[in-house]
């Protein structure tokens, strides 16, 4: 009687336990047709919206060109600053677009190859003149990653510190950027600052999408989730402290492969 009783109770449990498999099998699909239509979305409307911008700043470009009164001169130069930050807002859509959709190509990471490309871009786009940059790269600090995605997340980073440097007189702003080997073969990059520090008062909501770090952010608050989802497409984790002096600090953590062992010989194997 009672082994009738207990291969009753485990067919009830195998039931009930198919019934909620079935019930997150389904949830789970939910989940990825929203996020399947969401990026879908994300993406059309990006590129549908950077046609008529196109045509807006080529007319903002006319104009200035041809207007004289310096009153319309200024309302145009506004005019074409503002589109300008909204086509940079829909450039970082795309990007997180494509971090979700892309798939990892697995590269030998040379990190003072990469810094010293994304800082040659933002002396093009013009650095503060008064602006001290350090870097501190360990030539053994090595891993096999994904170049695009580690470049999208250093570049975020420093943009990041860039911007928000300190521009008073009485300050010498700086920059310090440090990557270092860490346990188990991993490398850390530290992006240090003294800029004008961080105003959201719980750190981890400064990762989520249109969390603004400061009133002088220009994208919406993408940036930092940009690095967010880049790092975590490739293993990593990024976080943000304050130094003991006072300063701000941004981290990431990058694996020594995005993959496990198991995935790597399943990779290896397919490939």
């Amino acid at each position: 009687k009672q082994n009738a009783e207990l291969e009753n109770k485990n067919r009830e449990l195998d039931i009930e336990v198919d019934k909620k498999t079935l019930d997150l099998a389904r949830a789970n699909q939910s989940l990825k047709q929203v996020n399947d239509e969401l990026d879908n979305f994300i993406y059309k409307t990006s590129h549908d919206i950077r046609g008529p911008l196109a045509s807006l700043k080529g007319m903002c470009n006319v104009a200035l060109m041809d207007v004289i009164d310096p009153v319309a001169l200024e309302y145009l130069r506004k005019l074409d600053a503002t589109a300008e930050r909204l086509n940079s807002i829909l450039t970082r859509l795309v990007i997180i677009n494509q971090i979700n959709n892309s798939k990892i190509n697995i590269q030998k990471i040379d990190f003072k190859s990469i810094v010293n490309d994304v800082l040659m871009l933002e002396k093009k786009k013009g650095l503060p003149p008064d602006l001290k940059i350090h870097t501190d790269i360990d030539p053994t600090a090595k891993i096999e990653s994904d170049r695009e995605l580690v470049r999208i997340v250093l570049e975020n980073l420093i943009d990041n510190a860039i911007k928000f440097y300190n521009d008073s007189e009485r300050v010498d702003s700086f920059m310090n950027i440090h990557i270092s080997r860490v346990e188990n073969d991993g490398v850390k990059v530290r992006v240090i600052d003294n800029g004008i520090g961080i105003s959201e008062s719980s750190p981890t909501k400064l990762f989520q999408m249109f969390s603004r770090a400061s009133e002088r952010s220009e994208t919406g608050g993408i940036g930092l989730y940009i690095t967010k989802t880049a790092t975590e497409k490739i293993g990593g984790k990024v976080g943000l402290l304050t130094t003991p002096e006072g300063y701000t600090e941004f981290y990431v953590v990058f694996p020594v492969t995005p993959f496990s062992e198991v995935e790597k010989l399943a990779a290896a194997h397919h490939a």
